[in-house]
Parts: C-alpha cells; sequence; structure tokens
C-alpha cells in the first residue's frame, strides 16, 4: 500500500473517532436539553406506575394516551396536556394552564378544578407531561448549585443517567424545582433520585424514573412523535361529554347528614387484636372506644402508627 495512502486512512480513522460523541458526560446532557426545549407538541403512549419502597409491586398503574404541548404563558406548570385512554376520543385528564379537569366516565361527571382552593403550596399539585418533567429535571441539574452528583451507563442505543440529590429536603418537579418543606407526611431520608433513560438516535428521553424514601415513580413513552400537533387546536371543551355534571373543586354539591351511629350502642361485632384473639365490641364497657384502622403504605396513616403505642 502506498505510504501516502497509509497515513491517509490512520488520520481519517482519527479524525472520526475524535468526532464521535461522548454520550457519558454532562456535555451531551447540555445537548438533550437543547433537543428538549425545541419540542414545542408531542404525542406519545404513555405508561405510569408507583409504588412505595417497601411494596413489590406497583400500587398504581396508568396507562394512557398522551399530548403534551409547551405553553410558556403558564408560568406555573408550563405545558399543555390531555391524557386520552383507549379510545383515543375520549379523556379523562386535561389541564390548560388554568385548570385541571377529571373526568369520571363510571359516573358521567366532571370534576374542575381552577386552582382557587388555598392549599399553602408554592406550586401547582399536577404531575407534568413527559417532556416537560424531563426537561424541569435537566434544566435544574445542569444549573443548579445544590449538591447533586451524576452517574452513567452507555446502553449501546440509549443511556442511561442517574441524578442524585443531596439537599435537606427532597427535590420535587412541577414545571420547575421546588424544594419540599419538611413534613410528617414526608419522612426517611431527603434524598431524591431521578434516573433517566436518553435514546441516542433522537437525543431524548424515553423514560423517567423517581425515587424517594416515601414513593417511587416511572414513567415510560413510546411511539413518540414530535412537534405535528398545533397548540391552537387544543380546547378543553373538545373532550367533555355533553350529558355529564360539572363541579367545581371544593365545593360539597352533597349535605352530609350526621351519622345515625353517633350515641347508639356499637353493634356486636367481633374483631381480632394484635395477638388473634377475638374481640367482642359487645364485651368491652367503656364509654369511649376508640378504634383506628391504618396502614403503612399511607401518608397520613403512618405518620399516626406512634400515637397507637
Amino acid at each position: 500500500m502506498d505510504k501516502k495512502i497509509f497515513i491517509g486512512l490512520i488520520l481519517i480513522s482519527f479524525l472520526l473517532n475524535a468526532c464521535q460523541e461522548n454520550h457519558t458526560s454532562v456535555d451531551y446532557l447540555e445537548n438533550v436539553l437543547e433537543k428538549l426545549q425545541t419540542v414545542k407538541s408531542a404525542s406519545y403512549n404513555s405508561g405510569i406506575e408507583a409504588w412505595v419502597p417497601s411494596d413489590t409491586a406497583p400500587a398504581h398503574v396508568y396507562k394512557s394516551f398522551v399530548q403534551e404541548y409547551d405553553n410558556p404563558a403558564d408560568t406555573t406548570i408550563g405545558s399543555k396536556q390531555v391524557r386520552l385512554m383507549k379510545d383515543k376520543s375520549i379523556a379523562d385528564f386535561i389541564y390548560d394552564g388554568n385548570m385541571r379537569a377529571y373526568i369520571y366516565h363510571k359516573h358521567k361527571g366532571v370534576l374542575i378544578d381552577s386552582f382557587k382552593l388555598k392549599r399553602n403550596l408554592a406550586y401547582r399539585p399536577t404531575t407534568p407531561p413527559f417532556f416537560n418533567y424531563a426537561k424541569s429535571i435537566l434544566q435544574y441539574a445542569l444549573t443548579t448549585d445544590d449538591s447533586i452528583s451524576f452517574s452513567f451507563q452507555d446502553l449501546d442505543t440509549s443511556l442511561y443517567v442517574q441524578i442524585t440529590i443531596h439537599e435537606e429536603n427532597q427535590v420535587e418537579f412541577f414545571g420547575k424545582a421546588y424544594h419540599v418543606p419538611s413534613s410528617p407526611y414526608v419522612f426517611g431520608d431527603p434524598t431524591s433520585r431521578y434516573e433517566i433513560w436518553i435514546d441516542k438516535s433522537r437525543d431524548l428521553p424515553f423514560k423517567v424514573r423517581r425515587e424517594m424514601s416515601h414513593d417511587i415513580s416511572v414513567e415510560i413513552c413510546s411511539n413518540v412523535e414530535i412537534n405535528t400537533l398545533d397548540i391552537n387546536n387544543f380546547n378543553p371543551n373538545d373532550y367533555f361529554p355533553k350529558d355529564y355534571k360539572f363541579r367545581e373543586a371544593g365545593v360539597n354539591n352533597k349535605r352530609q347528614n350526621k351519622s345515625k351511629l353517633i350515641g347508639k350502642t356499637a353493634a356486636n361485632w367481633v374483631l381480632k387484636d394484635v395477638d388473634n384473639r377475638d374481640v367482642s365490641l359487645d364485651a368491652l364497657k367503656s364509654k369511649i372506644v376508640v378504634l383506628q384502622f391504618t396502614s403503612v403504605s399511607c401518608g397520613p396513616c403512618r405518620v399516626s402508627i406512634p400515637g397507637l403505642n
């Protein structure tokens, strides 16, 4: 082989290797964030699971077809979204920047929350759509002065990124990062962990997993189409069935009657105590008996456990 040709091949090989992108770096995450910022709309199949750390199976599984729209006019979440059921003409959740709507087809009702209730929260408690969520996480991770660490794993066609936040308070994302104040309902290690899987062919995430000491959730999206929707065509009224009843969150349309059992002798129920012994309510002679049923997987229930001792 001619010496000049041989040297030329070596130089070409060197240049090709030099131009290959290093996916396991923070610089690559900057590229992914830039790509996310170009997403003005997206549609995809979404699969969400949630469980508590001690569980071996998810307590919540939710599948839907999502249409999300970037909405800078909304300074809270920053996106509009509609979550559709298997029949893509039927929605069960809508958020348009001013309200969120839950559609209960079994009861033929729509619950509208216009965020007028006082919740003492710095954010709107609405889960953002997938690409908005991933963008918020990366935006925070790449610009924050908080104590965080990255770990990367190249999975051939995808990249796995783990972002661990070492702060005194857990960090959640509702359009932007929020340090959640200490609360009896948030217990355990305050470390927040976010895992993102990125499709290297598109430089876009397709899976996000969030892990807290009290709660774990994951969302996977597939059959993604980017920037094919027009936000001007988004109209929540298109998804509200005409014969459904509407109710505003916080407004009780049913008058609650005082329990007819108050002041009455307890029924002769038989329950099991902690030692699996039968206990008859009829045998209890105390004037007042307080029974509390609790669970280890419910926040308020767990908070109440010390009071049972």
